[in-house]
């Protein structure tokens, strides 16, 4: 699954989470409800009334059966794309208007990827969610072209980050706990791979890769606000109930609430950094302000962890 999410957003949702079923149990202000889109995503809508605040997790599966496993890779490098693309449009000319004042806002959105999905999770102000979940929905699954410029810089960015990752003192210690804890990982070698395919994947690759992965079909989409589930819904077919479903089956992947994926590291392509930001960035594994704790918590207790409760 996908790194880390901001630690603003880990908590945002906890907290949303937690007042979201406590007041189910106290009164029922509180909803949870599940639709599918007639182009197949599936969406959870949590209705909060007592917040105005508000969060989004978009994830997207990219695991195809039959598929060579080092294609999985080619995702990493697609993210680091739109993100470049998105922190251009944003500096260049402030031609995402609404996401800029978003962030200037105090909204937090993060854009990762993982060994089984993409995502982009999000929490801000419950009145520019429309507007970023509209952005972040263009950016994911509208036609757009890379260019040989934008694919040479975000090759090299991905690569430099691994590469710096697998010397840090992060990795060495989390390459032990799994050790410790019998994972049976190889540590290092999801890592060579990934660097193997980046550097050979040409624009073509990317394209198609993208085209065929970035599709509503296959994708899981939370929303929590304040408002009611017509209104959140509104919002959503908005967003992205004009996207196409794609080619590729449905994805067998379970709707999860933001907060289950919010704080977890796990195996391969999920070590090298926790999370890639627009406008806050985490430090990455390979930087001494990473805790190392933080690592071991993640591994541990996260849903996929080791420290579960029956």
């Amino acid at each position: 699954m996908a790194r880390s999410c901001p630690v603003s957003l880990a908590l945002t949702v906890l907290m949303l989470s937690t007042v979201s079923w406590a007041t189910a149990d106290a009164d029922s202000a509180t909803s949870i409800a599940d639709h599918t889109l007639p182009n197949g995503m599936r969406v959870t809508l949590v209705t909060d009334p007592l917040t105005d605040l508000a969060a989004f997790h978009l994830a997207i599966e990219t695991t195809v059966p039959h598929e060579p496993p080092e294609l999985a890779a080619l995702p990493e490098l697609i993210q680091q794309l739109l993100l470049d693309r998105l922190r251009t449009r944003i500096v260049d000319g402030n031609q995402i208007a609404d996401l800029s004042d978003a962030l200037a806002a105090g909204a937090s959105v993060a854009l990762s990827a993982g060994d089984r999905y993409v995502e982009a999770e999000a929490s801000l102000p419950a009145s520019l969610l429309p507007a970023v979940l509209t952005t972040i929905s263009e950016l994911f699954f509208a036609s757009q072209q890379f260019t040989d410029e934008e694919l040479a810089t975000a090759r090299q960015k991905l690569v430099s980050s691994y590469e710096a990752s697998l010397t840090s003192t992060a990795f060495q210690t989390l390459s032990l706990l799994e050790r410790a804890l019998g994972t049976n990982s190889v540590p290092g070698y999801d890592v060579a791979t990934i660097l193997s395919v980046v550097g050979q994947a040409t624009l073509d690759d990317v394209q198609s890769a993208r085209q065929r992965l970035y599709v509503p079909s296959r994708a899981c989409l939370t929303v929590i606000g304040p408002e009611p589930h017509e209104q959140l819904l509104e919002m959503v077919n908005q967003a992205v109930g004009n996207y196409p479903a794609g080619d590729l089956p449905t994805s067998a992947a379970t709707i999860r609430l933001p907060g289950e994926s919010s704080v977890r590291v796990g195996n391969g392509s999920d070590i090298p950094w926790a999370s890639m930001m627009i406008g806050v960035p985490l430090p990455p594994y390979a930087s001494s302000e990473f805790v190392v704790g933080q690592v071991a918590y993640m591994l541990l207790a996260g849903p996929e962890g080791r420290l579960t409760e029956d």
